[in-house]
């Protein structure tokens, strides 16, 4: 297993290593390209800011706590889109057909579809990702857990991965899926970036237990800054939505496999 998944990340590193190298043969446009990626975010970040800067706190979250809560949220999102971008174009090939040539490759289809297309401009929105949470923590330098901080982002990505994953396999039982796809990713991006005891008790429940966005940041900012709470529980629950999160996605995708009986002409 541990084999399989060094030969899948050395795959991936090379296939990005290529796409970089190729987008660098047009230095200037790749530049802009994620200039332009880093500018989208950050101004949707700027209005968020200038939101919270108003008041002194919200629901107990100070601006700077809320802003790691907002740059957690932006890395997980960057590195899931960096990582199944591809996923994206299923709708369209499961269509015209072309969905069947991943079927009869070496790799794995869903590796295939993690490859297919890697956007390297989303390197702009993790920087931006970065840079927030680097904001964030130095308000609260003191209570900031580096590591845990690291592990987190990795739970995070794999928690949205596995949700692109599934909205993304809903194509094989219902083709036009793509507006589905963009309400369960950057849809809940947008929900994230707050604390969600700013919402409704229902929604607080849809996002802890039936789209569990909510432990790509807000549990996570939980155990970093150290405020009230069981923080050994709320850490075994994250990995455990993680792994549950991530093998839900791989049954769904592997039951589309078994539905899809090709298409197009």
């Amino acid at each position: 297993m541990f084999r399989e998944v060094k030969h899948k990340i050395g795959v991936w590193a090379m296939c990005l290593t290529m796409s970089l190298k190729s987008q660098f043969q047009y230095r200037s446009s790749f530049i802009l390209k994620c200039f332009v990626m880093f500018i989208t975010y950050f101004c949707e970040f700027i209005s968020t800011f200038f939101l919270v800067s108003k008041v002194s706190d919200i629901n107990n979250w100070s601006k700077y706590e809320i802003m790691l809560i907002y740059g957690m949220a932006t890395v997980a999102y960057a590195m899931s889109r960096l990582l199944l971008c591809g996923i994206n174009n299923i709708p369209r090939q499961l269509k015209s057909g072309k969905f069947l040539i991943k079927l009869i490759r070496p790799e794995s289809d869903l590796f295939c579809t993690m490859i297919e297309e890697i956007p390297v401009d989303r390197l702009g929105q993790v920087l931006l990702g970065l840079l927030i949470i680097i904001y964030s923590c130095v308000k609260n330098f003191s209570s900031t857990s580096i590591f845990w901080l690291v592990v987190f982002l990795v739970t995070g990505t794999v928690i949205y991965s596995s949700i692109f994953i599934i909205t993304a396999s809903v194509s094989f039982w219902i083709i036009n899926s793509r507006e589905l796809l963009g309400i369960f990713t950057h849809g809940t991006l947008r929900a994230i970036v707050y604390p969600i005891t700013i919402y409704s008790r229902i929604l607080q429940e849809i996002f802890t237990y039936l789209v569990p966005v909510a432990f790509i940041s807000y549990y996570p900012a939980i155990v970093i800054l150290n405020k009230e709470g069981n923080h050994t529980v709320i850490k075994l629950v994250i990995f455990l939505v993680a792994a549950l999160m991530w093998g839900i996605a791989k049954l769904v995708w592997k039951l589309g496999i078994k539905k899809y009986e090709g298409a197009g002409g």
